[in-house]
């Protein structure tokens, strides 16, 4: 009996000692990631937009399905394009999208982040974004067969809650 005690006592300060160091290093490294994640994100506008030089960004916080605008101008203050962000949970897990616009049209649809399956994932990126490209926003098209239903659907949701919000459409919801 006492030495069932002993290795319960043993197994808890493990899992107690375990614990901190998880935490630890997820606190080291949380800021790190953060500012990956960001970095990653102006190289996406950056290829969206085909921006060479300097830029500002200003971001406006939505609710519903897309999260945040932002607008993207250039050296000169002129603005050349907006990007809407968009979020969708699916049976795969979640899908965070980055539809770009300029001028009425869409620029580019980029998957920013998802854990879905990748090779479905992998698919809708390669066959089926680049055909969002240079669509008007009054009069986009969606592929009815992709394979990879549950990451496209999501990416279509996303980039309809765009569309509706805005052409004034939808509540955004």
């Amino acid at each position: 009996m006492l030495d069932k005690l002993k290795v319960a006592i043993v197994l808890v300060i493990i899992g107690a000692l375990s614990g901190f160091f998880i935490w630890g290093v997820n606190a080291i490294t949380a800021p790190v990631i953060e500012d990956n994640a960001e970095v990653r994100e102006l190289k996406l506008y950056e290829e969206m937009f085909q921006l060479s030089g300097d830029f500002t960004l200003e971001t406006n916080t939505l609710s519903g399905t897309l999260v945040k605008e932002v607008i993207i101008f250039d050296e000169n203050g002129d603005e050349v394009g907006r990007a809407y962000q968009g979020y969708d949970m699916n049976n795969y897990g979640d899908v965070t999208v980055l539809v770009g616009v300029k001028g009425g049209t869409i620029t580019e649809v980029v998957i920013q982040s998802t854990s879905n399956t990748v090779t479905f994932v992998n698919s809708v990126e390669k066959n089926y974004l680049p055909n969002f490209s240079n669509q008007s926003l009054s009069d986009v098209t969606y592929d009815s067969k992709t394979g990879a239903t549950y990451t496209y659907s999501s990416v279509k949701t996303i980039v309809q809650a765009t569309v509706d919000y805005i052409e004034g459409g939808a509540s955004n919801e």
